[in-house]
């Protein structure tokens, strides 16, 4: 695999080359579309649910939470109330927030590496405001369809992964500020917002270099499309609203990219990971079955709704 790994970047390096040079114009407009998407869709969301997440843990109103509702989460049994708490915040912040966050509570020995690997594989989510922001075109009930399936689907996960252990205790926390915190979350906030801009816009390089050297011999078929719209999944989910598919398989294939994730984010995963020496594989394997229990999900609940 290694010995193809050079002849492969070759092609690749020569195939945005290409695509640069016979319309320079385009090029640059795909990479101007993509800051466009980062700075009006995913700048306010994560940003904002950054620094929200952040002040929860800092102040540790979250685990005051937990304590008063805690009857509802003893059955997701983790191992203790900081994984939990992650795990929770991750419904709202999304990834590759939420895996910042748990390398960040890795390091300060709130969790385990073994409980860290657990979080990766079961709270990747999308930011629900996220996902409706590209569902405008939908009534809001299908919105929520989706966002109920990529939740369920994760919570299937936990409840799997967790099964065997025993139930979480929850102590009652003293709340707590500090400012020094919160001004560390603002500079990481910014230096993540700055790698996701990074990634995304090498992604949609690299899927714009690709239809523009596919288009060389026609139009790509729908399922090359489709591919295509798991580079990113931004300018995936617009892809999909395109197909003009009916609306049955257009929600399916959305729940699908929403769990999924995308490669640019899967990238930005294993770029926040990587000095963790957290498991990158078991995210991968468990983004496929999240993205295959959603797309069930929806299948079953499209008809009562």
């Amino acid at each position: 695999m290694k010995k193809l790994l050079l002849p492969i970047l070759i092609v690749l390096i020569g195939i945005i080359v290409y695509s640069f040079l016979i319309n320079p114009g385009l090029f640059l407009a795909n990479i101007i579309k993509t800051l466009e998407i980062w700075l009006y869709k995913v700048y306010p969301s994560i940003f904002t649910f950054y620094l929200l997440a952040s002040l929860l843990i800092n102040t540790r109103l979250i685990d005051k939470i937990i304590y008063w509702l805690r009857p509802l989460f003893k059955p997701l049994k983790f191992s203790n109330e900081n994984a939990l708490h992650l795990f929770l915040l991750s419904i709202f912040v999304g990834n590759p927030t939420s895996a910042s966050l748990i390398c960040e509570a890795l390091n300060q020995d709130r969790i385990t590496a073994r409980e860290a690997n657990v979080l990766l594989k079961g709270s990747s989510f999308l930011n629900p405001f996220f996902i409706i922001s590209f569902l405008t075109g939908f009534t809001l009930k299908y919105s929520f369809l989706i966002i109920g399936a990529h939740i369920i689907s994760n919570f299937l996960i936990i409840f799997g992964l967790n099964r065997h252990k025993a139930a979480t205790s929850f102590p009652n926390p003293t709340l707590r500020f500090s400012f020094a915190e919160f001004l560390n979350a603002i500079n990481k906030v910014i230096a993540l917002l700055l790698m996701i801009s990074g990634i995304m816009c090498f992604c949609n390089i690299l899927k714009y270099s690709l239809i523009t050297v596919i288009s060389i011999i026609g139009d790509p078929p729908l399922f090359i499309e489709i591919i295509f719209a798991n580079f990113e999944v931004a300018l995936g989910l617009h892809n999909v609203l395109s197909f003009n598919l009916s609306l049955l398989p257009t929600l399916m294939l959305i729940a699908f990219i929403c769990s999924f994730a995308g490669i640019s984010i899967h990238l930005q995963v294993l770029n926040v990971i990587g000095n963790e020496k957290l498991s990158y594989s078991g995210f991968f394997k468990y983004r496929l079955l999240q993205a295959l229990l959603c797309v069930i999900i929806v299948l079953l609940l499209y008809p009562l709704i």
